[in-house]
């Protein structure tokens, strides 16, 4: 793997950042998740879907007290709906094949529901084992997204590893990630040291329940993760 190959690259030795042009290291596409049209595209559609999408950061040795992941993200559509706990997780992983909605391993996450509302669901696992006990999470509903969220808008969603025992999670609506805040901070203080096994950058989705009126779909593009060393404080 080289470290300097455009367009999945290590910029620095702390930095990783794509634009999806290519797979590059990312792990295959699945049936709903792909790399196409030179973004990763998602859809949470269909009744008992499992699925995720990864890369391993490993190399970047993940600093298990500051890093900082960011990425443009667009709802393509949003139905107000009754659907069951429709998740689409987004973050740091320690298990390279993760399932359900509490995998095994390690994990800090930002998630967006819909289960007859919306919830942003900020939080993070150390060493579960499927069991919703392991979860430790700041759970928000409707903020900064909520089902009346405009589809066709480019947000851009930036989640913070600012200490061992602190996440942050921010929206903006401009790419320079300091203006058009939406909504406001979702601050996650309820991690330990004990998260410290998450080199896998994953996308996952995960239907707890059924669809019934559509589901959502949406983008990601423009990527970048930052280690401990730049990260951008």
């Amino acid at each position: 793997m080289s470290y300097l190959t455009n367009p999945y690259r290590y910029t620095v030795s702390q930095h990783y950042s794509t634009d999806f042009t290519s797979h590059g290291d990312w792990s295959a596409n699945t049936t709903h998740l792909n790399i196409v049209n030179n973004r990763l595209e998602w859809e949470l559609t269909t009744t008992g879907m499992d699925e995720f999408i990864n890369l391993d950061l490993s190399a970047l040795n993940i600093s298990d007290t500051e890093w900082c992941l960011r990425y443009e993200f667009e709802f393509t559509t949003l139905n107000p709906n009754d659907d069951d706990n429709l998740m689409c997780n987004i973050g740091m992983y320690s298990n390279n094949s993760p399932s359900g909605a509490y995998p095994n391993g390690d994990w800090l996450r930002y998630g967006t529901y819909v289960n007859a509302g919306f919830a942003n669901i900020l939080s993070g696992g150390a060493g579960c084992s499927g069991s919703a006990s392991c979860e430790q999470k700041v759970d928000v509903g409707n903020d900064p997204f909520s089902l009346s969220t405009s589809t066709g808008t480019t947000f851009y969603i930036e989640t913070k590893r600012v200490s061992a025992t602190q996440l942050e999670q921010r929206v903006y609506t401009n790419s320079d990630y300091s203006t058009g805040q939406v909504g406001t901070t979702m601050t996650n203080s309820l991690i330990t040291s004990a998260f410290d096994d998450t080199q896998f950058l994953t996308i996952h989705l995960f239907n707890q329940g059924s669809v019934y009126s559509g589901g959502y779909t949406g983008f990601i593009n423009q990527l970048d993760f930052y280690n401990k060393s730049s990260v951008p404080f």
